[in-house]
């Protein structure tokens, strides 16, 4: 469906389901970002002998690239998915 051809309730129902899946794609990234950055990086020594200090700015750095990372590939493959609606809205094969 186009836009046009939308009901206000398709529309209210399509906006609620892009915001679910951006929601659930955002704990995705930060729950596997956390343990990239955090989770696999500190260790028990460093906990208990209070070094965290020393990790926690790369920590911090590691954290924003990668869901910058992770909200890129994401709009990447928005716009593979527009392009796909496109080509079958003019009839066209996939990838043409």
């Amino acid at each position: 469906l186009t836009p046009f051809t939308m009901s206000y309730q398709q529309m209210v129902l399509q906006q609620l389901m892009d915001q679910s899946m951006m929601s659930d794609f955002a704990n995705t990234a930060i729950r596997s970002c956390w343990h990239t950055c955090f989770d696999s990086k500190l260790k028990r020594e460093d906990l208990i002998n209070g070094n965290v200090s020393r990790i926690t700015p790369e920590n911090n750095t590691c954290i924003k690239r990668c869901i910058d990372r992770y909200f890129e590939v994401y709009g990447f493959l928005g716009e593979a998915r527009e392009r796909r609606d496109q080509e079958q809205q003019m009839g066209l094969p996939p990838g043409s």
